[in-house]
């Protein structure tokens, strides 16, 4: 039960990441790079809470501080870098909103 709880948390956790870039006021996030990186993230730990490994299994040889960090801690790393790099070489689509010709105006401009 704990685990999870461990990983909804872990999961609402990936959401940080696009949230504190939308607060700046020139985002370099893409809507592409936000949702990639989020699902790599989400793909982690839950391959980390499924799989019961930590990074101390995964990584043997590491060093002790790296076998020490927590899944999340490098879910997240991981989810950031990887959203900044895909949003990189992806287009943010600009939202066009047009007006709606007024075919008053036309009709008195045709003579």
């Amino acid at each position: 039960m704990i685990a999870m709880l461990t990983m909804a948390y872990s999961f609402v956790l990936q959401l940080f990441p696009p949230l504190a870039f939308s607060l700046m006021k020139k985002n370099p996030v893409s809507k592409i790079g936000a949702s990639i990186g989020m699902i790599v993230g989400v793909s982690i730990v839950a391959y980390q809470a499924l799989e019961g490994t930590t990074m101390a299994t995964m990584f043997p040889s590491a060093p002790h501080f790296i076998q020490d960090l927590d899944i999340d801690v490098v879910a997240i790393t991981i989810n950031t870098v990887v959203m900044l790099a895909v949003s990189m070489f992806t287009n943010k689509v600009a939202v066009i909103h047009e007006e709606p010709i007024n075919q008053s105006i036309i009709n008195a401009a045709i003579p």
